[in-house]
């Protein structure tokens, strides 16, 4: 804060709105003497301006709590009519068609998360069978090869 000014962000977190909001009223901002810029090409608000966007904001807010009001009264005394009745079985039912087709996929998922629980463990089998099968065939490598030194050393010196 610069001499009573207060930067548009600065301005945004006083009075609980976007800066976009401020940035938008800049022309008349300006215009009233409220909004000035510095050498940087920042804008900054004067306390005149803080306070006539204040008193916008809560006139604003004013306004959307008796639309809100009008709106809740709406919904407290809705109006049936006999159109409303066949949309709302309408919706019913397709509300219960979804749950059904819900349903049917979850157990399609269940299956194939089941086959493949299944091959999943299958493959395990298979490679530690592999796996096993290799040790044994690397073992008697080691053991032949150990066997033919032995042999080249005993015609070697019989």
């Amino acid at each position: 804060m610069v001499d009573n000014m207060y930067s548009v962000k600065e301005a945004s977190k006083l009075l609980d709105c976007s800066t976009q909001n401020i940035y938008r009223q800049k022309a008349n901002l300006i215009k009233q003497g409220f909004m000035e810029t510095d050498s940087m090409g920042d804008y900054y608000l004067n306390e005149k301006g803080i306070n006539f966007l204040r008193e916008k904001r809560i006139k604003t807010m004013k306004e959307n709590s008796k639309d809100l009001t009008k709106d809740l009264s709406s919904v407290a005394n809705p109006v049936v009519s006999s159109d409303s009745i066949e949309i709302i079985d309408i919706l019913k039912q397709q509300i219960q068609d979804l749950k059904e087709e819900k349903e049917y996929w979850k157990k399609e998922y269940e299956k194939k998360d089941q086959e493949l629980t299944k091959t999943n463990e299958h493959l395990q089998n298979m490679n530690t069978t592999v796996f096993q099968r290799l040790l044994a065939t690397e073992e008697e490598n080691k053991k032949q090869a150990e066997e033919t030194k032995k042999s080249f050393w005993k015609r070697l010196f019989s």
